[in-house]
């Protein structure tokens, strides 16, 4: 399942402390330490910024890492910024994973991948993410996100909550939009 925030300022450590809220937000109560902190190669112009930042909170880590990328295909510059929380709940495990990419080493936006949470929890860390940065910088109902979910959502038998993700993307989503079809059409 999936989740796309695009906060009007995000930068790392927001980034960071978004993934803390969602864990929070799945019952985890175990407070954040850094574990440890290693130097990447940065072939990028300036003081090298690459690195990969580990954080532990009882059974979850937290990899914040920030890798040179292809940025502008002419010279090479740039960065990849991940953050992967993995945890070993009771239930079975828990991935949260963003990427981004741009010409600085933070996000510009979290395009989340959610893995081995229910549609309640799914609704949760939509929840936390809301009060971290506000509904504004939500686009999680945009349709192809939407129909994502949907489509996970229904594969799980979770029908109430994939009916209710399908008619937030119906009702914001203009007609034409890439993945609003689906969602009308599987509404029936």
């Amino acid at each position: 399942m999936r989740l796309h925030f695009v906060p009007a300022a995000l930068t790392l450590p927001t980034a960071v402390e978004a993934f803390q809220a969602m864990y929070a937000a799945l019952g985890g109560t175990d407070a954040w330490r850094e574990e440890g902190r290693t130097p990447l190669d940065d072939p990028n112009w300036g003081k090298p910024q690459a690195r990969e930042v580990v954080y532990g909170a009882g059974d979850a880590t937290l990899v914040e890492r920030v890798q040179a990328a292809s940025g502008n295909p002419r010279d090479g510059w740039g960065y990849e910024v991940i953050l992967r929380l993995d945890w070993a709940r009771p239930g079975g495990p828990t991935r949260i994973e963003a990427r981004s990419g741009g010409w600085e080493p933070c996000p510009r936006e979290l395009l989340i991948e959610v893995c081995g949470v229910s549609g309640a929890e799914l609704g949760a860390l939509r929840g936390a993410l809301r009060a971290k940065f506000g509904p504004d910088a939500d686009r999680s109902h945009d349709a192809c996100w939407a129909w994502t979910n949907v489509q996970a959502l229904a594969r799980a038998a979770d029908l109430a909550t994939a009916r209710a993700w399908a008619e937030e993307g119906r009702a914001r989503n203009k007609a034409g939009t890439s993945g609003r079809q689906e969602l009308v059409a599987w509404l029936g």
